[in-house]
């Protein structure tokens, strides 16, 4: 039995080597490194969150390790204030930032939407303000939500 994984959380298959379906709301931690930057669109980014939140508590943690190699601080300001945006609108609120030599690493908190919703909406407008300053030669309010998720990468 794994410490990490528990077998009430897993639904296995015949086969004890493939897992068919894990718990919704069963988690307390879901971790992607250096996962969301190798899924080819900004929409498979998106989904990837959306299951993340599926599986996660209220108050469950989603933690991002991101590849970020740039020694300009504010290269990637933008798009990670995209990604904030798109995590508010998701119902996470970030709780960590940590920018490292190659890396980037975020940390998100799960909110119970039944009484923190309004915290979400209102960190989400407040970005969004300082994000259409950012961008400039386009309307943010044109972008969908899915397009929130983006890296620099996708444009080429």
């Amino acid at each position: 039995m794994s410490r990490f994984l528990p077998y009430s959380k897993i639904f296995f298959t015949t086969n004890l080597n493939e897992i068919d379906q894990l718990e919704e709301n069963g988690f307390d931690v879901v971790v992607f490194c250096l996962f969301l930057e190798y899924l080819p669109s900004p929409r498979l980014r998106h989904n990837a969150c959306v299951r993340a939140k599926k599986l996660l508590k209220d108050n469950g943690l989603l933690l991002i390790v991101t590849p970020d190699s740039s020694r300009n601080h504010a290269k990637n300001e933008a798009q990670m204030k995209s990604w904030r945006v798109a995590m508010a609108n998701l119902g996470f609120l970030r709780i960590y930032i940590e920018k490292q030599r190659h890396l980037r690493c975020l940390g998100f908190v799960k909110v119970d939407e039944s009484r923190l919703a309004d915290i979400c909406a209102e960190e989400s407008s407040k970005l969004k303000v300082k994000l259409s300053q950012d961008i400039t030669n386009s309307s943010y309010s044109e972008i969908d939500d899915y397009d929130l998720l983006y890296i620099p990468q996708d444009n080429t």
